[in-house]
């Protein structure tokens, strides 16, 4: 589930893609052939990842633009806030491989990272994809050039990089963790499962499920805020202006306002 600014909100299941405006209106849907992996949305653009590893590219009113198949299956695919980058992790041939292409899906190039047999790999980005983080057997963190900068000993099951590139933040299953490129600010341990995880854009707020709460952190790992939420949470996205956190469950998608000063 991808959330556009304050008037969007895309959401895919098995094989269809969803855009709806801010008010819950549905504005279109379109159907794949094939399980989709993953979804992004940018102003002007959304993207959608197979599991057979095409990759198709459409227009904000659901209009196809391109479609090009560049691995055996797709993972995770994101795409840049000028719609110039694509890129993509996959799993191929027993090794991971994050890929970046152009708004064509010409590839660029291709770089090798550690991956693991139980999950897909996680991907993250900064706005212009000058920072590119993957998540599998360990936290590694990238250049726009697919240059390795860092690794880190985790293993994520949520991965999510600030807009500028400068901080990332992960959890496994119990710990959250914040990175930069030189190490780690710090890391806190959850009392119960941490069942979703994301950064906001700035990089002033960590959003966490932890059981039935939707927790809101600051930077330092400070609780802000402490909300209910009645199911199990499947999918959690926040705007861009960070205003708005939507939230998937299984029967409804919630939407909150984010009261906080940036």
């Amino acid at each position: 589930m991808e959330i556009l600014n304050r008037d969007f909100i895309a959401v895919h299941t098995k094989n269809i893609v969803y855009l709806f405006s801010k008010n819950g209106k549905l504005l279109w849907n379109k159907r794949f052939n094939n399980p989709i992996n993953s979804m992004a949305i940018s102003p002007n653009r959304v993207v959608v990842g197979l599991k057979n590893g095409i990759i198709h590219v459409l227009k904000l009113d659901g209009t196809s633009l391109k479609a090009a198949k560049t691995a055996r299956r797709i993972d995770n695919v994101k795409i840049t806030s000028d719609s110039r980058y694509v890129i993509s992790a996959s799993k191929d041939f027993g090794m991971g491989k994050v890929s970046s292409l152009n708004s064509k899906l010409d590839v660029l190039w291709k770089r090798k990272v550690s991956w693991s047999f139980i999950d897909s790999l996680l991907l993250s980005i900064s706005r212009y994809a000058g920072c590119i983080v993957v998540g599998s057997s360990d936290v590694t963190i990238l250049n726009r050039n697919g240059e390795i900068l860092r690794r880190f000993e985790i293993f994520p099951v949520f991965l999510s990089v600030s807009i500028d590139g400068s901080l990332t933040a992960c959890s496994d299953f119990k710990t959250i963790y914040l990175l930069t490129k030189n190490g780690v600010l710090w890391k806190y341990k959850a009392k119960n499962n941490v069942n979703g995880m994301l950064q906001s854009p700035s990089g002033n707020y960590i959003i966490r499920v932890d059981g039935d709460n939707l927790k809101i952190l600051d930077k330092t790992g400070k609780l802000l805020e402490n909300l209910e939420i009645d199911e199990s949470v499947n999918a959690l996205s926040i705007s861009s202006d960070e205003s708005k956190i939507v939230i998937g469950t299984d029967s409804a998608i919630q939407l909150f306002e984010l009261q906080r000063k940036k």
